[in-house]
């Protein structure tokens, strides 16, 4: 009875990395073939890839003391087709997120958040700039993350996030 259970088990777990591996392929095949469109690529510029604590601004984000950097980020519209969505103004940054837990986008007091309607044609691309928080405690020494956007049409999300590559960034304490 064990014996056919292990046998079960295995049998179960080699079934379920067929299957996982002819997903995947067949979404690698509709990518390839443009039957599948990833309508977004976004890029993070940032330079230099090294900050110093001493020289980065202060900032407390919810009674917590940090530093601050800005970064550039960019969307790229890859579909073959017009895109439109809307960007909100920097109250709240809906439109971008971090991967990284502890880091967060800041976003100025304001009274209403304001979206503005961005229209891209094919391989056109909007860019902004982000002030990126980090706690004061933060010891690692590098911080690695990416920056997703998300499609907002007509105030609401409509997709995403669609992430840019990774990026790291070594830290002076």
């Amino acid at each position: 009875m064990l014996y056919n259970s292990t046998i079960n088990e295995k049998m179960k777990k080699t079934i379920s990395i067929i299957t996982i591996t002819v997903i995947a392929f067949i979404i690698m095949n509709a990518v390839s073939e443009g039957k599948y469109n990833i309508p977004y690529k976004v890029k993070i510029e940032y330079t230099p890839l090294q900050i110093s604590l001493s020289e980065l601004p202060t900032f407390s984000y919810g009674g917590k003391p940090g530093y601050y950097f800005s970064i550039k980020v960019s969307v790229t519209n890859q579909d073959t087709k017009k895109r439109k969505f809307m960007v909100d103004d920097d109250c709240t940054f809906a439109s971008w997120k971090s991967d990284e837990k502890p880091l967060k986008i800041l976003t100025n007091n304001c009274l209403k958040n304001v979206y503005e309607d961005v229209s891209l044609a094919p391989h056109e691309t909007y860019s902004t700039n982000l002030k990126i928080w980090f706690p004061e405690n933060y010891t690692e020494n590098k911080i690695s993350f990416r920056i997703g956007f998300i499609e907002i049409i007509d105030n609401e999300i409509a997709s995403g996030p669609y992430w840019s590559d990774e990026v790291n960034i070594l830290i002076e304490h």
